[in-house]
């Protein structure tokens, strides 16, 4: 089959070779020399090109989520669409876990033999990872440590064309959203009990829904507390304090400074009535992004164990804490309210209300 295509360079018929490019791919690992580099170097430059390679596919398939709900009305078809790619996205950054495994082969007398090589470059200047963070959502002042990946890419950027050609590609992506922001704005417009942002009674609704939220809290709370008070280990006064603190939580949440949050409820609804037919793929793409969140909280977990293992604790070599700066960021999140979320879930049948048929499959005649 491809021996049969033409191809497109006139250079007769296209073979895998030249589709793939990887007499030029192959001449790519020369590090900081002008030769070829070779054993522990070679395999370290070929994995961490492989994960820049993976970056761009991650790129790609994300940006396509986040410019698809960069509108006022989301199909249907596109959210399914959207959970599929988002799935996608989920096995790659499981295959770059697993990778890590691969960098672990890797032993300290071995890197330390050609770690001079890298100078001050660090995986802390990887662009397409600051573009793939800045796609999902990761905001540069919430990032650990004091660290400032982007000031700092701005000031390599006149070191070289490739340097400025990343700062462009950094510099167009902060004009865009996030796909953390596109989806708030998605889920400000979920019709919640049918009712939608531009109906007139809308404020009636959320807030009535509001208040069924945390009653079914409320009412979640006293059942876990009823099942836990004098069978558990921890005093009676320090569980009831802590169901407290949650349903303090709660509404704090849903209505900071006391006005009905519409995206946090539309976000609880779907969770709630996930089996009503019409949210079965909103709920899926809320549950699938959340698991690609973890993927990119395992990478990061991987890679700061491989880095402890092959140098310990010391500095890296981009100036960063190392591991331990590696550690926090595990901590960060994009996703933030569809992690705390579900903290505050209530099973559906504490409700007094159900999703109404609107939410159903249409049945003509």
């Amino acid at each position: 089959m491809w021996s049969i295509m033409t191809d497109s360079l006139g250079k007769g018929p296209l073979t895998y070779e030249r589709y793939l490019r990887i007499t030029e791919m192959l001449e790519l690992q020369i590090g900081n020399k002008e030769t070829a580099a070779e054993g522990d170097e070679l395999h370290f430059i070929i994995v961490h090109q492989i994960f820049e390679l993976w970056f761009r596919l991650l790129r790609s398939e994300l940006s396509w989520i986040r410019d698809a709900f960069d509108t006022e009305h989301v199909e249907e078809q596109t959210v399914a669409d959207a959970v599929r790619g988002a799935e996608r996205c989920i096995h790659i950054l499981h295959v770059m876990q697993e990778q890590w495994g691969v960098v672990g082969t890797l032993e300290p007398q071995g890197f330390l033999r050609f770690r001079h090589e890298l100078g001050s470059a660090s995986g802390f200047e990887s662009w397409q990872m600051r573009v793939f963070e800045l796609i999902i959502g990761y905001r540069q002042e919430e990032r650990p440590d004091g660290s400032r990946p982007l000031d700092h890419l701005q000031k390599v950027a006149k070191r070289s064309p490739g340097d400025s050609a990343a700062w462009e590609h950094i510099e167009k992506e902060l004009t865009r959203p996030s796909i953390a922001d596109v989806l708030a704005r998605w889920l400000h417009r979920t019709p919640i009990h049918g009712s939608t942002p531009k109906d007139p009674d809308d404020k009636e609704v959320v807030a009535e829904f509001l208040e069924e939220v945390i009653t079914s809290i409320t009412r979640q709370s006293e059942l876990g507390f009823a099942v836990s008070k004098g069978g558990s280990s921890v005093d009676d006064e320090v569980l009831k304090a802590r169901h407290e603190a949650t349903l303090a939580s709660a509404t704090s949440f849903f209505a900071p400074d006391g006005v009905p949050d519409r995206a946090r409820l539309g976000l609880y609804f779907i969770e709630t009535f996930r089996d009503a037919p019409l949210l079965t793929w909103p709920q899926r793409l809320i549950d699938t992004l959340v698991r690609l969140e973890e993927g990119v909280i395992l990478w990061r977990t991987r890679h700061a164990r491989a880095v402890e293992r092959i140098i310990g604790r010391r500095p890296g070599t981009g100036g960063s804490s190392g591991v331990d700066y590696l550690d926090m960021t595990t901590k960060m999140r994009a996703f933030t309210d569809l992690w705390t979320v579900r903290s505050l879930l209530a099973p559906s049948t504490l409700f007094d209300t159900e999703a109404d048929q609107t939410y159903g499959f249409a049945i003509d005649g």
